[in-house]
């Protein structure tokens, strides 16, 4: 079984709790009596299922050759796909008891993601921005984070390192410039400056981070020559100018410099 890098570990820990999240929420619908028990039982089955495949992307599950069905669950000190051993004579009853396990036992609490944030810090950002602005900030959010797995990352899982290797793999897949990285960073900052103010978040992870250190990787595009000097067309457009200025105001002295510059 391949062994999950932080990110995506993260992210599997972020779904297992949703999914967890809903399940309980089900039960407790169930036992209320709020809604139809055949269509929350379907539900909690469903969601159920959910929840297993989650399981075995995190962690090993195999049926051993005397027939039992195995599998780990969570355990401190141990990283997955291993953790605390469990065995059962049936794959339902293992199932039951991985289920069991998430659903009596999990205590974890669920925090919103980097886009939940992004979006609660725009809510207010846009009060001030203008139309264009909040299209340039929806276009940048698109290029920079949209369907990336940094996106789906719970907040108070966020530290430095996977600030860090987000930016410096967003810098190179998109070959950005120096302004493009500084306006991805100052998004980051700004939704972790949102939740700290929010107390979603006690840590500040970007408290040691600085642009120099992403700047550097940046790819800085040679403006052509159009770009870079003027024209003909423009040079006379400049020259008539300033010939206007001279009826105008002959002793402004600053145009003499832009002719002779």
């Amino acid at each position: 079984m391949k062994k999950l890098d932080m990110c995506e570990m993260q992210i599997l820990n972020h779904t297992l709790q949703v999914q967890i999240s809903h399940a309980k929420d089900l039960l407790r619908d169930m036992e209320n009596g709020k809604i139809d028990l055949a269509y929350v039982q379907k539900m909690i089955d469903m969601n159920k299922a959910e929840i297993i495949e989650t399981h075995k992307r995190k962690f090993k599950y195999w049926q051993g050759r005397n027939g039992n069905w195995n599998s780990y669950l969570p355990k401190e000190g141990t990283e997955p796909p291993y953790g605390r051993l469990v065995s059962k004579v049936s794959e339902e009853r293992l199932i039951n008891a991985i289920i069991d396990y998430y659903i009596r036992e999990d205590k974890t609490a669920l925090a919103p993601t980097f886009r939940q944030v992004y979006q609660e810090w725009r809510a207010i950002k846009d009060l001030e921005l203008s139309g264009n602005s909040i299209l340039r900030y929806n276009s940048d959010y698109a290029r920079f984070f949209q369907d990336s797995d940094f996106e789906r990352l719970p907040m108070n899982e966020i530290n430095e390192n996977t600030i860090r290797k987000f930016m410096l793999e967003t810098i190179q897949r998109l070959s950005l410039c120096r302004e493009s990285c500084k306006k991805m960073f100052s998004y980051i900052r700004n939704t972790v400056k949102h939740a700290r103010i929010e107390k979603i978040i006690t840590d500040n992870p970007v408290e040691f981070l600085e642009l120099k250190q992403f700047s550097k990787h940046c790819k800085e595009k040679a403006k052509p020559n159009e770009e870079q000097f003027f024209n003909d067309n423009e040079l006379l457009m400049i020259q008539k100018g300033l010939e206007e200025l001279y009826g105008d105001r002959p002793m402004f002295i600053p145009r003499y410099g832009v002719e002779m510059g």
